[in-house]
């Protein structure tokens, strides 16, 4: 059975829970959820609690369109409410959504950091998924790429 945290800053929980319609699935065994309901729960229990940085790694991986909505709704009040948010994804319509600031990084090196339309504008694109389609073709990365 999922736990309920009941250290102090854990009162989010519920909120949680209500956001991605975990409260039918409490009381199954992590194993017997499905992969986007194991992935609500992995983004309940890293978004508990009240941290001034919130680091996600491909955070819409297995989630339905309402809880991923609710997802990026979710981020949105969490940057209106000052916390810096670093996300990994490979999706292009959240970073498109979300990002006010891209690190573009391959095979270990930083290839462009910057805001999504300087990066459109870098790669002489029109839309950011073009703009990053470009930059995957050696011959358009940057030569001063750092090592990280």
């Amino acid at each position: 059975k999922m736990s309920t945290d009941i250290r102090p800053g854990a009162s989010r929980v519920g909120e949680l829970i209500d956001l991605f319609e975990l409260d039918p699935e409490l009381k199954k065994k992590m194993g017997h959820l499905s992969g986007g309901n194991r992935q609500k729960v992995n983004l309940l229990l890293g978004l508990m609690y009240d941290s001034p940085v919130i680091i996600l790694d491909e955070p819409s991986n297995g989630l339905d369109p309402r809880s991923h909505l609710n997802l990026k709704n979710f981020l949105r009040q969490e940057v209106k409410n000052g916390k810096q948010i670093l996300i990994t994804t490979h999706l292009i319509s959240f970073v498109e959504e979300l990002a006010d600031h891209i690190v573009f990084i391959l095979d270990g090196k930083i290839y462009f950091s910057g805001s999504p339309l300087d990066l459109i504008n870098y790669q002489r694109q029109q839309k950011l998924e073009e703009a990053i389609a470009s930059i995957l073709k050696p011959a358009n990365r940057p030569s001063y790429a750092k090592n990280i």
